[in-house]
């Protein structure tokens, strides 16, 4: 991996907004 995808805002269990890095193979 020589670059890394912009991350983005997902709902966690606790309905807050949390950045999650986008990875291949994550939801």
């Amino acid at each position: 991996k020589s670059a890394y995808t912009p991350a983005y805002y997902t709902k966690d269990t606790s309905n807050n907004l949390t950045l999650v890095p986008a990875v291949v193979g994550k939801p």
